[in-house]
């Protein structure tokens, strides 16, 4: 009787042990897949604002040749 109560408490002591490494392996994971979310997210944004700094990028362009031509008949 007090080998099987010794067992027990040891059965308990190594399945209390594995269900702290599961959890772990599972925040681990959940921890992972958040990251990869948020690593998306960041990608999306940056693509993003590519796409608006060549937008602002043509539009300075357009402007900077306005105030050329401009200036130049303003001394000209």
């Amino acid at each position: 009787m007090k080998a099987n109560l010794e067992t027990s408490e040891q059965d308990k002591a190594t399945l209390e042990g594995n269900n702290k490494d599961l959890q772990s392996k599972i925040d681990e994971l959940t921890s992972n897949s958040e990251n990869a979310n948020l690593v998306k997210e960041l990608q999306d944004k940056v693509a993003s604002l590519k796409e608006v700094k060549t937008t602002l990028e043509a539009s300075n362009k357009e402007l900077q040749e306005k105030v050329n031509e401009l200036t130049k008949k303003a001394q000209g």
